[in-house]
């Protein structure tokens, strides 16, 4: 066996024209006309042995393709050779042709055995007949240093001479790029095909809703489309082992006699903790592999991908055993990646739609037995709060108050349905919509939410707001809704501020002076009795005056209330201290069948809030007592303004008592009205005695002007209260 020397390279050749200009036999252009026109790779493969035959004159003429993955040579199937015996279809002599090609493809040149007698234990391909052959040649196809595959020429006689090697190279040369040129065109139509059959298999699962339907249909189209025997798609829990497998390509029957399904060990396990594909040409010769169990179907190559959803892995994709190939290509994998990013976003669809089912079927459940109550609740949800909704655990918008809408001047319809960082309420800040976008979540996720934030009125003034959301879960522990509370804090935000000098101490014995004042339980306890003797009163005018009563007395709690907050008492709220004591005179004396009688003197001016409380709460403990304790007809009342303070007076003709023995008997009240006056500065005297009557004088001196008065002033007027 003779080979020839070193081939110097072929220059690249990229077309027919090229090829011609190579050759010096003008019947090459008529050939490279013939092979470039060829329709598909199969028909050019037959064309270029049928067109080597006739060229080299040769009596049989084969084609062996290179596969640079396995490294070996293999025939074409179905044959495509000229003039071999039809054992050459059962690879008879096909070890011979491979040796003779991989010289070829070390030399990188024609290899000659021009005398088969002189290797006669080489069993080389056997002609038509039966013949042995007498000479071979072996032409490498080769395209810009790439080996393709090679040309074999069989003649029946041994040859004497060496073979035209500059026709077998130009021929080999144009073959070999009529051979790479319609595999691109055959690559190119496949993938276009498979991305034609990729957009409908993604079309085919994106109309799938139902999670378990989706996941079967992923890796029956996965399986089909890529030419798998079997597939399967794994669902891994939160401890990494699989909880859900579903197969395509093993019958119910194999899959009773497998047993349980993987847990997600070995190669499964591999993909799931590495999340990146997996590809294996062998299974069984991979050491990560932990075997089959009994039962199981052999396999042998294996394709696996992760199905990611936003950046996180929803599931494994695992394909075996390519059908017509032994492993899986790199176009296999990439378009099997692009499946799986489509299955990722049908499979968080339908968990999506899963769960937005679950959520409206929830709702409805509990909407329905709601609704009998709703309709009794509606008045209250409408003035419970400054603003009361629904949402869903998404945060869409379902129900606003009425109070909410008038807010932000918008009718239900208009907000109901849309999400609730995109409703007018939170248009003024992007950090207002992110932070509600952030409650929304953990409320979603069970937990109570509750911060201050300020939201645009109309007018576009910011209103501060004790905003909460409280998820509502159903019978199952699950949240269905969440239900949005907002209360406006304004008022309350500038008392806190206008009240921040004072001191702690101060303020606790204030506090706990307003409510021996008050006692509230027990004026609530008299409101509860007031109310059941109203009840069972004939009297129309006797019951309208208990339920007076109980009524003052139910303001009066709300005043204490107030006091305990540090709020500025309600009735005078942006009226002066005069009208506030004419009221509560007015008041007290009609409620208890009283001649009213009430004179202010003097010229008018601002008293400071804590003089001016101060004031009316000594004038109304002091008609309480009178109401309480003084069996009295009449009862004057005179506040009078002089140029250094504000005296209060108050006198009445009842049944009087001793003050000496009241002080001693350990009465609070009296004590409290004495430390009012004078922690401002003031002073109080009472006058009385057993069956004469009693006279209460309350005196306040009139702040001195400072620096700061108007600072003070302005401030106390941007609250509302100050008072004269």
């Amino acid at each position: 066996m003779t080979t020839s020397p070193e081939a110097q390279p072929l220059p690249a050749t990229d077309s027919a024209a090229d090829v011609r200009r190579q050759g010096d036999d003008p019947g090459l252009w008529t050939m490279a006309a013939t092979l470039f026109s060829a329709p598909d790779a199969s028909t050019l493969l037959a064309r270029v042995v049928a067109a080597a035959h006739r060229m080299s004159g040769a009596d049989a003429v084969a084609i062996l393709l290179y596969n640079r993955q396995l490294g070996v040579f293999e025939p074409v199937m179905p044959s495509v050779a000229v003039g071999l015996d039809d054992a050459w279809s059962r690879r008879a002599g096909l070890p011979a042709a491979q040796s003779l090609a991989a010289q070829a493809l070390e030399t990188g040149d024609i290899v000659e055995v021009r005398d088969t007698a002189a290797v006669p234990e080489m069993e080389f391909p056997r002609l038509r007949g039966g013949a042995r052959p007498g000479a071979i040649r072996v032409a490498p196809l080769r395209v810009e240093g790439q080996f393709v595959g090679v040309l074999s020429f069989y003649d029946l006689a041994p040859r004497a001479g060496p073979a035209n090697r500059s026709l077998l190279q130009t021929f080999a040369a144009l073959a070999g790029h009529a051979i790479v040129n319609a595999r691109s065109r055959q690559r190119e139509r496949m993938l276009r095909e498979r991305l034609e059959a990729l957009d409908r298999a993604t079309r085919a699962i994106a109309g799938e809703l139902a999670l378990d339907q989706v996941l079967h249909r992923i890796v029956e189209i996965a399986a089909e489309f890529i030419g798998a025997r079997y597939g399967a798609l794994g669902i891994a829990g939160p401890d990494g082992y699989l909880t859900d497998f579903i197969t395509t390509g093993i019958t119910p029957a194999e899959h009773a006699r497998i047993g349980a399904l993987p847990r997600g060990h070995g190669l499964l396990g591999t993909l799931i903790h590495g999340g990146i594909p997996l590809r294996v040409p062998d299974i069984g010769r991979d050491p990560r592999r932990v075997g089959f169990p009994p039962n199981h179907p052999p396999m042998t190559s294996l394709l696996g991908v992760p199905i990611r959803a936003h950046d996180r892995v929803v599931g494994d994709l695992y394909l075996t055993d390519k059908v017509g190939a032994s492993d899986f290509s790199d176009d296999d994998q990439h378009l099997v990646e692009l499946l799986a990013a489509h299955a990722g976003v049908a499979i968080e669809n339908a968990r999506l739609f899963a769960r937005e089912a679950e959520t409206r079927n929830a709702l409805q459940r509990t909407m329905d037995s709601l609704r009998e109550s709703e309709r009794r609740a509606r008045a209250i949800f409408e003035q419970s709060f400054q603003f009361v909704g629904l949402l869903s655990p998404e945060g869409i918008l379902l129900d606003a108050n009425q109070t909410a809408l008038d807010f932000i001047g918008e009718t239900r319809d208009a907000v109901v349905g849309r999400p609730f960082w995109h409703t007018p309420w939170w248009r003024a800040s992007p950090e207002a919509r992110d932070r509600l976008r952030r409650a929304v979540s953990e409320a979603a996720g069970g937990q109570f939410v509750r911060y201050e934030v300020e939201l645009p009125a109309l007018d576009g003034t910011l209103v501060t707001f004790d905003f909460s959301l409280s998820p509502v879960v159903d019978e199952a522990g699950r949240v269905s809704f969440l239900i949005p509370e907002a209360r406006d804090i304004s008022a309350i935000k500038a008392l806190d501020r206008a009240h921040d000098e004072l001191a702690t101490l101060h303020e606790r014995e204030r506090i706990g002076r307003d409510l021996h004042d008050g006692i509230i339980q027990d004026i609530y306890a008299g409101t509860l009795q007031l109310d059941d003797l109203a009840e069972d009163l004939e009297d129309e005018v006797t019951r309208a005056r208990l339920l007076a009563v109980s009524d003052h007395f139910s303001t009066v709690i709300t005043d204490v209330r107030t006091y305990i907050q540090g709020l500025r008492v309600r009735r005078l709220e942006g009226r002066l201290l005069s009208d506030g004591i004419q009221e509560l005179v007015r008041e007290v004396m009609g409620q208890n069948g009283l001649a009213e009688n009430f004179a202010v003197e003097g010229e008018l001016y601002r008293l400071p809030d804590a003089a001016a409380n101060t004031l009316l709460q000594i004038a109304r403990e002091a008609l309480a007592n009178v109401v309480r304790h003084a069996r009295a007809t009449a009862v004057e009342v005179c506040l009078t303004y002089a140029p250094d303070g504000v005296t209060l007076q108050l006198t009445d003709n009842g049944r009087g008592f001793d003050p000496a023995v009241a002080r001693q008997e350990g009465h609070f009240g009296l004590a409290n009205l004495h430390r009012r006056a004078e922690e401002l500065g003031g002073a109080l005297a009472i006058t009385s005695a057993p069956g004469a009557g009693t006279r209460l004088i309350a005196y306040l001196p009139r702040p001195r002007p400072n620096p700061g008065a108007d600072r003070a002033s302005a401030k106390t007027d941007g609250v509302t209260l100050g008072q004269v």
